[in-house]
């Protein structure tokens, strides 16, 4: 008699169990109802069809996640998502699998399929259920594969398959998984994969233009995956966009892109890149000064090897009869190649702005900067042509500069405010050069000296220009003025990196009015010195911008790089300081940062 008193206890429980599961059952369905979802189980079948999925021949026995479960074969309709039960049809089955799991009896394994990280039921669904509610982190499981090209999560849903699905289809179009297996291209809206099929096409057609021929489907996949989206997607990662677009995908972005270069070329005249086009996207700043320390000694390190390489060839060659001792090695041209290809994107694109008063030859000096550091150049033309004709003629002119340097570049005109006109096209370069004649603070140009305190991005104030046989630009002996603010740290580093990769030798200006001059000084020469390179430097005294000045003639500079300011920005803009003072006298280009 207690045997059966325990076993009606049980059943009246299991029971009360059911009817609750059933309740809740309900609200679920109801809720998603009001967010617009679906509350039940997926179908196997239309999931299988939908990824072209393969069912495999072999079965594994193991522990599932129950959580993992999110479909059924035949009864998807029967339960929710969370395999609560939506029949009181159900309520006898369920509750006798309830008293088997929790009695002495048990229960058998279940069968499961599984597609990627979700698996679907293919026995045992009551199981699964009541797995779910005794609050159950596994079950055990016979586990069939089914595979598919497409990866499916455990958190699939409908809109989930919609993705899925179009995926499969384009995976099915362009092969791509299979061309390139490294590639990930998911996207997280609907649509979104008939576009990047459309850009395939669109670069097949112009493939086939410039071949003057056919180019097959295959070839332009590769093709437009490696020169086209990699690129786009390794400048997506350096600038850590995603961090800014929580939920959305590389592909994602890339898509964004493309669509924002169309406005852009509409707006600013040029057809930018993906990687000038992620940089303005990043909200115009590549690294803060210490992430491009980093990056700088993070090269100079995986460099260094380069140079004991040599050293120890030329030990072993010094060994030999009747050869030569070795002498001390500097940094060579192999040292100095590959610091410059482990920062390779520091500099993407160099913008050239001219009002008309400097001439074209500042063009020419500029597409040098742009050929030595393997950037675009882009020309930006302040104030509207006097006629087309004239247009036309300018344009013609950038192009012939930009040939003859090797780069790739493009002209266009902006008219109205000329400092927003430049800011507003800042955010997609990585430096500015703007020919400056010897006092361009007067009222020739207010505008350049109104930019020089405004821009986010260094700018290169080019006293001389490029002509035909001139030396390559940057490459003469730079002068850092140094008073270890934040701005001269930034001055810094683009010292270091002008000397590390064109073999120069940096001279390091501090002058006493600052505190603690000689330790500021020092501080400079340790950092430098770390890099391999071999510092002059000088500490003076007096009024700074003379002191400047006077080194940077002694020294015979050829390039000053400094801060946009030294203490207040708006303050020094309204009443002048030390900037205005050196780039209105100096003979030497100026590098503001």
């Amino acid at each position: 008699m207690h045997f059966m008193a325990d076993s009606t206890s049980n059943a009246t429980a299991a029971t009360f169990d059911f009817r609750r599961a059933r309740r809740r059952a309900a609200l679920s369905s109801v809720m998603a109802q009001l967010r617009g979802e679906d509350a039940r189980l997926l179908s196997y079948e239309v999931v299988r069809r939908k990824l072209k999925a393969v069912e495999s021949a072999e079965q594994r026995l193991e522990d599932v996640p129950v959580d993992a479960i999110i479909g059924s074969v035949g009864r998807y309709q029967d339960f929710t998502r969370e395999f609560l039960p939506r029949v009181d049809e159900d309520r006898g089955r369920w509750v006798g699998v309830k008293l088997a799991m929790t009695g002495l009896e048990g229960v058998p394994p279940v069968e499961l399929y599984r597609i990627g990280d979700a698996y679907f039921v293919k026995d045992g669904n009551h199981r699964v259920s009541v797995a779910r509610q005794l609050g159950a982190k596994t079950i055990n499981a016979y586990v069939t594969p089914v595979h598919s090209r497409v990866p499916t999560g455990s958190d699939v849903d409908y809109q989930a398959l919609i993705l899925a699905t179009e995926y499969a289809e384009f995976l099915d179009a362009t092969g791509i998984d299979e061309l390139r297996p490294e590639a990930d291209l998911q996207v997280t809206e609907a649509g979104q994969y008939p576009l990047l099929t459309e850009h395939i096409q669109v670069h097949q057609y112009y493939m086939g233009m410039a071949r003057d021929g056919p180019v097959p489907w295959q070839e332009a996949v590769t093709h437009w995956y490696d020169e086209v989206y990699r690129p786009v997607a390794a400048a997506i990662a350096q600038h850590d966009l995603l961090a800014r677009f929580p939920g959305r995908t590389e592909a994602d972005l890339y898509l964004f892109l493309s669509k924002h270069r169309g406005q852009l070329e509409g707006e600013f005249g040029w057809s930018l890149e993906g990687v000038q086009l992620a940089e303005g996207l990043s909200a115009g700043g590549r690294l803060d000064v210490a992430g491009r320390k980093e990056r700088l000694q993070k090269a100079r390190q995986q460099t260094a090897q380069l140079q004991d390489d040599r050293s120890e060839a030329a030990v072993r060659g010094a060994a030999k009869p009747g050869a030569a001792k070795p002498g001390a090695t500097k940094p060579g041209a192999a040292e100095r190649r590959a610091v410059r290809e482990d920062l390779a994107d520091l500099i993407d694109a160099v913008l050239v702005v001219s009002d008309g008063a400097d001439g074209p030859s500042f063009a020419a000096y500029a597409a040098t900067v742009a050929a030595e550091e393997n950037a675009t150049l882009l020309g930006l033309r302040l104030g509207a042509p006097a006629t087309e004709e004239d247009a036309e003629a300018t344009r013609q002119r950038f192009r012939q500069i930009c040939e003859a340097a090797g780069v790739n570049g493009q002209l266009a005109y902006a008219e109205g405010n000329k400092v927003s006109a430049v800011l507003a096209r800042a955010d997609y370069v990585d430096l500015i050069v703007v020919g400056a004649p010897l006092g361009f603070g007067a009222k020739r140009q207010p505008w350049l000296r109104a930019l020089a305190y405004r821009t986010r991005k260094p700018l290169l104030l080019a006293r001389t220009a490029a002509t035909e046989g001139s030396s390559p630009s940057l490459q003469g002996r730079p002068l850092l003025a140094y008073d270890g603010g934040e701005r001269a740290e930034a001055a810094l580093f683009w010292l270091a990196y002008l000397c590390l990769t064109r073999g120069l030798s940096p001279v390091v200006v501090t002058v006493g009015e600052a505190t603690g001059g000689a330790a500021v000084l020092a501080k400079a020469g340790d950092y430098l010195v770390g890099l391999g390179l071999e510092p002059e430097l000088i500490l003076e005294h007096g009024p700074v911008a003379p002191a400047l000045l006077r080194v940077a003639q002694q020294v015979d500079a050829d390039l000053i790089v400094m801060g946009s300011h030294k203490y207040n920005r708006w303050l020094e803009r309204v009443t002048g300081g030390v900037l205005d003072d050196v780039v209105r006298e100096a003979a030497a280009s100026v590098l503001i940062t």
